[in-house]
């Protein structure tokens, strides 16, 4: 029976543990197996940590968790393998040994106890198999690495992202990794990225992609599609706001053309239809790239055009006008498959000042673009809130700023709202957690009901430069009880954060500067779930 990680440290004694163990274990396999991969999940304390070892059915294997990333020279169990392990020798009692069955799957199971002197703690693992041709050890798997951490803990990423990005993307793959696109640096004379990362669940840590956007942009919005390629739209480069259309394909990184939008967007929306296609509303033509919302442009040049992308035959369709041009709004698909729009600012017309507005549409797709009708309005205007869908069919908008554009002030929210599907009404959400122009997400779980996270937003802003206080509570939803909560926080207050769940859900990953000089790159793995 495997003994708890509690029970660690342990002493070195490495000739008594695996030497032995593999040496057995290759007199009694005469054949040559294929390479060995590993994959961790859970790994929340006061529950388990599972281990997948895959290779080819009958191979011959070890599991070596670990406190240390090594390095370990295998040559101290065979002096012929110059190889080097990126774990150490501290857990031996927990090693385990055996043999792939004819799934070519093993799975471990490690119990984990709710220790706090282990919480934060990063837990390396890493495979191996045997016998190799000339050596003891045959394959030697990938290292996987993660920390430990109790429910509503916060812990670092295992390395930084490598650059201090603010209104970038963050999009979860199918197979598990983090997409991170563009963004910008923070200042009043921002860099526009073009350098992709991915966020990798097995290690909690970033690396470069060789291949960069096809031109920067920052301000977009991105799209996972019923495919797994992700439909990255407009947004702001460095002569301007973009009209322009990518799809990254993570099958070889690349990216695909799309034809242009109708015209230029920023903080434009785009939501996934129920029939693949892609809903795409308002947006600001210009943008004043020395502000962090684009202000005074973004709001004067707004416009009321939609159109719908969609993907199978690579064009755009023309929608339903909206009543006025309109940014800085949000949507979100219903449980019947319509649209549902919120607040915003609305361009009055030339002249006139913008309104940050209390109204909401309702678009119905349709072949010949669909159709939109007013929706209840907010029982508060609102712009740069969150707003996410909920299992039920229902949507769920929080927090948000009011700008009174006449006296030149802003003012931030900390209330929320529920859109009853049924009844077409809002409900309001007690919120006890302070969430202004944040983040939300709806995180799936498979065979459980999905949890919704909140993190990012500002306690205040100012409305000449659009800088305020970063909001360093993270927040959770229980559609149940119809209430927010503060569970945890943030280890840095951060600014232009978006937010991605990976792990089955069980965890999110929280993206954005926190200024300072030089820049800072960190990010924060925050747990949802047990």
């Amino acid at each position: 029976m495997l003994s708890p990680l509690s029970r660690v440290p342990f002493p070195f004694r490495h000739r008594a543990g695996l030497g032995p163990a593999l040496a057995l274990a290759a007199l009694s396999s005469a054949t040559v197996h294929a390479q060995v991969a590993l994959e961790w999940a859970g790994g929340v304390l006061g529950s388990q940590v599972s281990y997948g070892i895959t290779s080819a059915p009958g191979t011959f294997f070890a599991l070596l968790p670990s406190f240390s990333g090594g390095p370990t020279p295998l040559s101290i169990f065979d002096p012929n393998d110059p190889r080097v392990l990126s774990v150490g020798l501290d857990l031996q009692p927990l090693w385990k040994f055996g043999s792939v069955r004819g799934t070519g799957t093993k799975v471990l199971t490690f119990p984990l106890p709710a220790s706090g002197s282990i919480a934060g703690l990063t837990l390396h693992a890493q495979a191996l198999t045997f016998p190799g041709a000339t050596t003891l050890v045959k394959d030697i798997s990938n290292a996987t690495r993660f920390a430990l951490s109790f429910t509503h803990q916060t812990v670092p990423t295992q390395n930084d992202s490598g650059l201090p990005r603010m209104f970038h993307s963050l999009t979860t793959l199918p197979n598990g990794r983090i997409y991170v696109a563009g963004g910008q640096s923070p200042g009043s004379s921002p860099q526009i990225f073009d350098q992709v990362e991915f966020f990798d669940p097995q290690t909690q840590s970033f690396g470069f992609s060789p291949i960069p956007l096809p031109e920067p942009r920052t301000h977009h919005t991105a799209t996972l599609l019923a495919d797994g390629t992700v439909l990255l739209l407009g947004g702001i480069g460095p002569t301007g706001v973009l009209a322009s259309g990518r799809i990254f394909q993570p099958a070889n990184g690349t990216y695909k053309q799309t034809p242009p939008m109708s015209s230029p967007r920023a903080m434009h929306t785009a939501t996934l239809l129920a029939d693949g296609r892609v809903h795409v509303a308002g947006g600001s033509l210009q943008f004043t790239l020395s502000h962090p919302i684009g202000q005074p442009l973004s709001f004067t040049t707004s416009v009321p055009t939609t159109e719908i992308y969609d993907p199978v035959s690579n064009t755009w369709t023309s929608g339903p006008n909206l009543p006025k041009g309109l940014t800085t709004h949000q949507a979100s698909l219903l449980g019947d498959g319509r649209v549902l729009i919120t607040g915003g600012v609305e361009n009055s017309g030339v002249g006139l000042l913008p309104v940050t507005t209390t109204a909401t549409y309702l678009y119905t797709p349709g072949p010949a673009g669909g159709a939109l009708v007013s929706g209840p309005p907010l029982p508060g205007a609102r712009q740069h809130q969150a707003q996410t869908p909920l299992d039920n069919g229902d949507a769920l908008v929080v927090g948000g700023a009011f700008v009174d554009f006449a006296a030149q002030a802003t003012s931030v929210s900390s209330d929320a709202y529920r859109y009853n599907l049924g009844s077409g009404t809002w409900t309001t959400v007690q919120c006890t957690v302070i969430v202004r122009c944040g983040r939300i997400i709806c995180v799936p779980r498979p065979g459980q009901p999905p949890g919704y996270g909140i993190a990012g937003g500002l306690l205040s802003m100012d409305f000449a430069t659009g800088l305020g206080i970063p909001q360093t509570q993270i927040g959770v939803f229980d559609p149940g009880t119809n209430t927010i909560s503060a569970v945890g926080s943030t280890l840095k207050p951060r600014m232009g954060v978006d937010i991605a769940a990976f792990d089955d859900g069980k965890r999110i990953l929280i993206l954005g500067t926190a200024g300072g000089v030089p820049a800072d790159t960190s990010a924060d793995i925050f747990t949802l779930h047990p």
